[in-house]
């Protein structure tokens, strides 16, 4: 499914922390355990200050969605924190 968002808002993919042993083996099974990054995939058409593809910081104050066992986020633009460079 393709998302639109309107206005100010953006829709974001978090980014999934990995659970790593020390000689660095990933952890199957564990919860979903959710960076404060995400990435942008879709703007409305007011956002000027992201675009999609960006690195983001975020508060966690959106509408939380899944799609085909993806999660996704839509939020103001406002709730971006910072873009990582």
């Amino acid at each position: 499914m393709k998302f639109n968002p309107t206005k100010n808002r953006v829709l974001i993919k978090p980014i999934l922390n990995e659970q790593k042993t020390e000689s660095g083996i990933i952890l199957p099974g564990q919860e979903n355990n959710y960076s404060d990054f995400a990435l942008v995939e879709a703007i409305g058409c007011d956002v000027k200050s992201v675009k999609v593809g960006d690195k983001v910081v975020y508060n966690d104050n959106g509408k939380k969605i899944s799609d085909n066992g993806e999660s996704y986020i839509i939020l103001d633009e406002e709730d971006i924190l910072a873009t990582v460079l």
